[in-house]
């Protein structure tokens, strides 16, 4: 699975850019609202999953990978 990482500044139009270069690449465009979903799926609280977000939980990111891989789509 092939992962991009886009990070914007307020007003730079970075959902706009990130859903172009997902288009071209031809990769799944994964913004913050399927990321609560899958933290959701996973039994991550929205408050763990920005406290262990800003800590960088590797365990916390293999879980959220792998709920979205039983996501459909």
């Amino acid at each position: 699975m092939a992962v991009i990482t886009l990070s914007r500044q307020l007003g730079s139009h970075g959902e706009e850019i990130a859903t172009i270069v997902a288009r071209e690449l031809g990769l799944r465009l994964i913004d913050a609202e399927t990321i609560n979903r899958a933290a959701q799926k996973a039994g991550v609280p929205r408050v763990a999953l920005a406290e262990l977000e800003s800590e960088g939980q590797r365990s916390l990111t293999n879980r959220m990978l792998n709920a979205l891989r039983a996501m459909p789509g």
